[in-house]
């Protein structure tokens, strides 16, 4: 576990660094709740062939601290199936980049997961009231519709299986209409691990996971935005 020697310094006096989402994930290596999937990140100066070592299909995500949301600038490709056309992926995601200004880390190219459900996760320290997390329906449908739940650590695992089904998706979760159940138990204990981690690393001031997928008991963090005060 990740946690800083020492008395913290207080959080008005410390800068926040947003990583990419390389380096996020990198961070979450150090976790073993929630799985993550394998994956490489490809700089200009390394050719791909190299570099790669990954089933296809693939997806291709371009990596800059300041790109937040990389599918609405255009900095995911998903799908890719072949090396000729990651090829021309990443030659079209860095392109992007240089159009757009942006100081670029690289791209990151990752095994593509196969889930059935799907959620957001969010963990910060609120000055006010400490550490809490958020749960809600996940993917691009989080802005859609406001199915959110938010609750102070510390929290066990019985009382975020009540949060999962808390939510108005959570039949779903349940095999509504034939599609695959989830084992909500299992996933809430590992979102229980996951905010045992979060609150023993100090340096951690945000983690949003979006999109959690799920699939039976397992859980991918498939894009994962961290902030950290330093």
């Amino acid at each position: 576990r990740a946690a800083l020697p020492g008395k913290p310094l207080p959080r008005s006096s410390r800068t926040r660094r947003v990583l990419t989402e390389w380096e996020g994930k990198q961070l979450l290596r150090q976790q073993l709740a929630v799985q993550l999937p394998q994956g490489v990140l490809i700089t200009e100066s390394v050719p791909v062939k190299k570099a790669f070592d990954i089933a296809f299909p693939v997806a291709a995500k371009l990596q800059a601290a300041s790109l937040l949301h990389k599918s609405d600038a255009g900095g995911v490709l998903l799908r890719i199936a072949s090396q000729e056309q990651l090829d021309r992926s990443v030659m079209q995601l860095f392109e992007a980049g240089r159009q757009q200004q942006l100081e670029v880390q690289g791209v990151l190219v990752e095994e593509m997961i196969g889930f059935d459900h799907e959620l957001l996760l969010g963990l910060r320290r609120d000055i006010q009231f400490g550490s809490v997390l958020t749960l809600a329906r996940g993917g691009v449908q989080v802005e859609l519709d406001a199915d959110a739940v938010t609750r102070l650590l510390p929290l066990d695992a019985r009382q975020i299986e009540a949060m999962l089904r808390s939510l108005r998706t959570a039949p779903l979760f349940n095999g509504f209409r034939g599609l695959p159940a989830v084992d909500l138990s299992a996933i809430a204990l590992r979102i229980a691990g996951l905010c045992d981690w979060f609150m023993q690393y100090e340096a951690l001031d945000e983690l949003e996971i979006n999109p959690l997928a799920l699939r039976g008991g397992q859980a991918w963090a498939l894009d994962a935005l961290v902030t950290l005060s330093e």
